[in-house]
């Protein structure tokens, strides 16, 4: 088995659960992945996902999926198997790998806000705001004295916010819908 699926987020909505409970959920469309490599050592399966016109695909990538007996894919992407027995070049791969009330991780990329001062990257509370200091969201004093003389690594200061890989853990399917290949997820 594999360790995931490839897909994208949807939106958001929010359903009841079986107390009546409305309950906020993330709708991600997950699949069809197509199978369009086997790796042996280490054991790995690659995944592609979201189809496009051949015409906005490479001609090396274009032979991928050709040789895979695939159509051509935007994304793609190798994941960990315990066993590549189960899985041919060009095989489909749908939402109906989950189940509902099953636990998963979720990787993507945050939303991008450009360059952003100190208060809103590091929440930071601020300087003085009456009095005339001018100093009510600057970043103010950032490095030691004569010794090391520099702003040492890791300071937090202003600068890109955003735009980064990010995982959330342990989040729980609520339901699956395989005629859309859509899971709902907690959250």
């Amino acid at each position: 088995m594999i360790s995931g699926l490839l897909g994208k987020k949807i939106g958001m909505t929010q359903i009841f659960d079986k107390e009546g409970n409305i309950v906020p959920v993330t709708a991600l469309e997950v699949g069809p992945c197509y199978v369009v490599g086997l790796k042996d050592k280490p054991v790995k399966v690659v995944l592609g996902f979201d189809e496009i016109k051949e015409a906005k695909c490479s001609k090396p990538r274009l032979g991928l999926f050709k040789k895979a007996k695939a159509p051509a894919l935007r994304t793609i992407q190798e994941f960990k198997s315990s066993d590549n027995a189960g899985y041919q070049l060009g095989q489909q791969l749908k939402a109906d790998v989950f189940r509902a009330g099953e636990y998963v991780n979720i990787v993507g990329t945050s939303i991008g806000k450009g360059f952003q001062g100190g208060m809103k990257r590091w929440n930071w509370h601020g300087g003085d705001s009456g009095h005339g200091s001018m100093h009510h969201r600057r970043i103010g004093s950032n490095s030691a004295n004569t010794f090391p003389g520099r702003v040492l690594r890791g300071k937090n200061m202003p600068g890109h916010l955003g735009n980064e890989r990010v995982t959330v853990q342990n989040l729980r399917v609520m339901q699956v819908d395989l005629e859309n290949n859509m899971i709902l997820v907690k959250g």
